[in-house]
């Protein structure tokens, strides 16, 4: 790992974050330097954190987006370098609507005093759209780690350990009709997992079809990476999201689960 390594993945990581919109390219680039060069994983890792910590709805959904396609492109090399603080940033998503805070301002927004205060303060209708389609996403990343990465347990226990949480505190996991995760197919890796072997993705092998794309598809260069990228979050109505790549398109609507209609 160089310094000039470094430098293009907090470049690439600054462009897909900063941004008011998906990040096609840079995403793909940053699962690209990832899967290469493995160690650069917790600068990654870092950087998501910070952004998923974040009191606007936009950065935290950009987070997670490029968070679904580094679990699903890059697999457990990546994600072993999860720890506790980043495990908690993803379940104070999922409680953010049982936070002081939220309902301070959600009964601000209600009152009608939303247009007279400053702007974070009140929760309005959009917001809280766009925070609850963001706790549908973790709670969806988290079990497709929990179902791809069963044998690797122990060397995931920050990630486990908040899934175990969750399901005892009663949150519900998004689940396939086999039930499993519905992405379980597209994680690299994933085809040693008993949810995998048990025939929770039929139809499929451990060869992986380069036409097969949560959230939006990806046609790789190197198709045994995984080809994804994950769904593409409703953006406020400021925030226009780009046309992704033809290939994009064409292996989305062929493949990706659509997202919770909120």
């Amino acid at each position: 790992m160089t310094q000039a390594l470094v430098e293009e993945l907090e470049q690439a990581l600054n462009t897909t974050l900063r941004s008011g919109t998906i990040e096609w390219a840079a995403n793909l680039r940053i699962c690209d330097m990832l899967s290469a060069n493995p160690p650069l994983s917790p600068i990654a890792i870092q950087r998501l954190d910070h952004f998923l910590r974040k009191e606007s709805p936009v950065p935290v959904l950009l987070a997670l987006s490029l968070l679904e396609m580094v679990v699903k492109n890059c697999g457990f090399s990546v994600c072993r370098y999860v720890d506790d603080d980043f495990a908690e940033a993803l379940v104070s998503l999922i409680k953010k609507r049982e936070s002081w805070r939220y309902g301070i301002g959600r009964n601000l927004f209600k009152s009608g005093m939303g247009s007279y205060l400053p702007s974070g303060v009140g929760i309005g209708d959009d917001e809280r759209k766009f925070w609850l389609q963001a706790s549908n996403k973790v709670l969806e990343i988290l079990q497709l780690c929990y179902d791809a990465f069963l044998l690797q347990e122990a060397q995931l226990r920050p990630v486990f350990a908040a899934y175990k949480k969750l399901r005892q505190e009663g949150h519900k996991f998004p689940r396939g009709e086999q039930g499993a995760s519905a992405g379980l197919c597209l994680v690299r890796g994933a085809e040693e997992s008993p949810a995998f072997l048990a025939g929770a993705c039929p139809g499929t092998s451990s060869t992986r079809s380069p036409s097969s794309a949560g959230g939006g598809g990806i046609t790789p260069s190197n198709t045994s990476r995984g080809p994804t990228a994950p769904t593409s979050p409703d953006l406020p109505a400021s925030v226009e999201e780009p046309s992704a790549p033809p290939e994009v398109a064409a292996a989305a609507a062929a493949t990706a689960p659509s997202l919770i209609d909120l």
